[in-house]
């Protein structure tokens, strides 16, 4: 019977999760926080730095490597917009996906205004669940 994946690290997204990188004294490897996650190929925990010790920095990081890895292909690196298998997706969750990914953009201080517009909109609904398959011009 398949339970809910235990939590570890400080934030975790999917798979991924985010702590400090120890040694077995307890003292830090580094003073950055790090990535891991189980690599089944390996069979075994993996890591990368987030090259930063700033909790939403590294939050941030672990976003993207997450987005990376594991939606990456759904993404279209030409234009950003989600390929049609990523249609049911909750539309604050491409949102937040999309200004994670998409921060350095020169556009991004353009965009961010308008994406927030429409997540006050769907804040006043009654229910937030609104699905990017269910988004058209009404």
């Amino acid at each position: 019977m398949a339970g809910r994946p235990k939590k570890r690290g400080i934030y975790q997204r999917g798979e991924y999760w985010l702590d400090w990188d120890k040694r077995t004294d307890g003292s830090l490897r580094s003073p950055f926080l790090t990535i891991f996650w189980h690599d089944r190929e390996r069979g075994r925990a993996r890591s990368a730095s987030t090259r930063t010790g700033d909790l939403a920095a590294a939050k941030t990081a672990l976003d993207r490597h997450y987005l990376q890895h594991t939606e990456g292909e759904l993404i279209c690196p030409t234009c950003g917009q989600r390929k049609n298998g990523a249609a049911d997706m909750l539309a604050l969750r491409a949102i937040t996906d999309y200004l994670t990914t998409h921060e350095d953009l020169p556009s991004i201080k353009a965009v961010r205004p308008r994406l927030n517009h429409v997540v006050r909109y769907i804040a006043t609904l009654e229910t937030p669940d609104v699905r990017c398959s269910k988004i058209d011009e009404v």
